[in-house]
């Protein structure tokens, strides 16, 4: 089937048909490391009033229907990303989709809105490259850019039980605006990592960034994590790698259960990283509630 006849059969709707129908929107996809895909979407706000979940699908062909497809993630209704971990290489197609009330998905495919039309490829001669540095050449001494190891980010323990500290009336207040829009349903979220991080740098702050995530972040040492990112922050650093540092230094308080101490250090990327840190900051607020 052409694609031309493809597209039509699952044409978008009218912008007032889709003002009426709970969909996202601005869907991407990605290879974020050899065996990884970035997933990213928007979710508009009045999909999110009506959505008690979101419903992630992924085929190894083009998406027109959902039908007889099982969801490959469950997710909360303000989610806007997934990393999927690919276990076969070959070319991937995916959706979101609003997951309705007896169970199934919105059925709704507007394309690049809730669906992918461009595969992403994935090749075990990429996934080589990646590895080696293939292509690339190097200065005496230079070192070789290394992936970051995947992260299993469903394979978290938490402990509600320590509670540290008192969040003062004034900072949850101001945390509270921040996360306002954040007020439905409320889980332990998965590690977060930037897309600069994935790889390291050759030397440079970069550089020793990715080695405390590498060396304390993904192996879940977040006391270590804590203790080394407070010395990489204690040095005056440019102000992208300083603000991803921060939220690093969040997350690592955060699965450590200092609520009040996550919450402090993403109120500071709070203007540069916002939608993110208000994520993370409901979160907290909830956590540190249910610890209390």
């Amino acid at each position: 089937m052409g694609t031309a006849l493809a597209l039509a059969l699952f044409a978008a709707p009218s912008c007032a048909e889709q003002a009426q129908n709970p969909i996202c929107t601005s869907i991407r996809a990605s290879q974020s490391t050899p065996n990884t895909v970035k997933i990213t979407w928007t979710v508009p706000k009045d999909a999110r009033m009506k959505a008690g979940a979101l419903l992630l699908f992924r085929s190894d062909s083009p998406l027109n229907s959902l039908d007889g497809l099982e969801p490959r993630a469950e997710l909360p209704s303000f989610a806007d990303s997934f990393h999927d971990k690919i276990e076969k290489y070959g070319d991937y197609y995916y959706a979101v989709a609003v997951k309705e009330e007896g169970g199934g998905a919105f059925p709704l495919l507007v394309p690049e809105s809730n669906v992918t039309v461009k595969p992403v490829r994935l090749r075990k001669t990429e996934v080589a490259a990646q590895n080696t540095g293939a292509g690339k050449t190097y200065k005496d001494g230079q070192m070789r850019e290394r992936p970051l190891p995947f992260i299993d980010m469903f394979d978290l323990e938490f402990d509600f039980s320590e509670k540290k500290g008192n969040i003062s009336a004034e900072t949850t207040e101001i945390a509270r605006e921040l996360a306002g829009i954040y007020a439905d349903k409320r889980v332990v979220l998965a590690p977060h990592v930037f897309d600069e991080d994935l790889m390291s740098s050759a030397s440079g702050d970069d550089y020793f960034l990715f080695e405390i995530l590498k060396d304390h972040f993904i192996k879940k040492d977040y006391k270590k994590s804590e203790e080394k990112l407070l010395s990489f922050l204690a040095v005056n650093r440019p102000r992208q790698i300083a603000d991803r540092a921060t939220f690093y230094l969040g997350e690592a308080r955060y699965f450590s259960g200092d609520y009040k101490g996550a919450i402090e250090s993403f109120l500071q990327v709070g203007e540069t990283r916002s939608a993110l840190a208000r994520k993370w900051i409901d979160s907290s607020l909830d956590l540190y509630k249910i610890s209390d």
